[in-house]
């Protein structure tokens, strides 16, 4: 099971509890991080904001319980960007109980494809099994491809879906995430220099993000599987 970056408002807490409860007895243990969670969330006078991006840097999914809350929330906010500039696998859910207010989060979610109204038990259970089947993939097929496609994109940058026939630029690669792993939190920015035309977007895209998506990915699962 890859890991889970729960995504939440703190002024949700109460009303997230039988979510999490219904997740715990789901996958029949702990596979996500919770910041409010005593086994695997913050501990005590640990400093919060570099604990939960590192998290949400690890996992390979990421699930927000959105509410009017978790909208008003910039620290929220904050979580979803680097969760979609990270590549992660996105799911959404609302479990807004105010009518208006559920209005409000609908319009936010907008067109995305993978989001869930959590209104009863089986709702719920029907999500859960979306993330499984989602981790399942991820696990066995880090870079899926299928033979029937171009692997040429001509002058467009490659990105993930190529990521499996990308090549040539193994070494940039490595060390690009040996250094992002260790400065991923500790530099302002991260610079990648080169000459218009040389590949930089394709080394990013196809190249490293996946590159640190796939190491997530295993230690994810090592980490649960210990």
């Amino acid at each position: 099971m890859a890991l889970i970056f729960i995504s939440h408002s703190s002024k949700d807490k109460e009303r997230m509890q039988k979510y999490i409860k219904q997740i715990e007895e789901y996958f029949n243990s702990k596979p996500f991080f919770l910041d409010v969670d005593d086994e695997v969330g913050l501990k005590e006078s640990e400093e919060w904001e570099p604990r939960l991006y590192n998290e949400l840097s690890k996992c390979s999914i990421a699930l927000f319980f959105i509410t009017k809350n978790w909208i008003d929330s910039c620290w929220c906010q904050k979580e979803y960007s680097l969760a979609r500039t990270l590549g992660k696998e996105i799911f959404y859910t609302n479990i807004e109980d105010d009518k208006e207010k559920k209005d409000e989060v609908f319009r936010w979610i907008g067109e995305h494809i993978q989001q869930s109204d959590i209104t009863n038990e089986k709702t719920f259970k029907k999500l859960l099994k979306e993330i499984e089947k989602v981790s399942d993939e991820l696990l066995e097929k880090p870079y899926p491809w299928n033979p029937k496609d171009n692997p040429y994109p001509g002058l467009v940058a490659f990105d993930k879906k190529k990521a499996a026939v990308f090549f040539g630029r193994e070494k940039e690669i490595d060390e690009i995430v040996d250094k992002f792993s260790y400065e991923l939190f500790s530099t302002k920015a991260f610079l990648i220099l080169g000459a218009s035309g040389m590949g930089k977007s394709s080394l990013l895209k196809a190249g490293s993000c996946q590159s640190l998506r796939l190491e997530n990915i295993k230690r994810s699962g090592k980490l649960l599987k210990e």
